[in-house]
């Protein structure tokens, strides 16, 4: 396995691929941003601008940012761990 497959944003990003929800957009977004800027660095208009869509639409989904990465996190361990191992 190369280096590559490891990055976890790579992982997310191809287990929300074949999705064309909003809500995917949204974990995409998120994900891409909290890896490169880390959380405390990630505005929720980052991860919009990312997602292509209006700050606001974000709100209808998750109340916060927090939220949004309290839902990824599970998945996360779901997708890495088996990769670790």
């Amino acid at each position: 396995m190369s280096e590559d497959e490891y990055k976890i944003e790579k992982i997310f990003v191809e287990e929300f691929a074949d999705k064309s929800s909003t809500e995917a957009k949204i974990f995409n977004a998120a994900i891409l941003n909290f890896s490169q800027k880390g959380y405390h660095n990630t505005k929720t208009k980052d991860i919009a601008n990312g997602a292509g869509i209006a700050e606001g639409t974000i709100f209808r989904y998750f109340k916060t940012k927090e939220e949004i990465f309290l839902k990824i996190f599970p998945l996360g361990l779901q997708l890495v761990l088996p990769k670790m191992v």
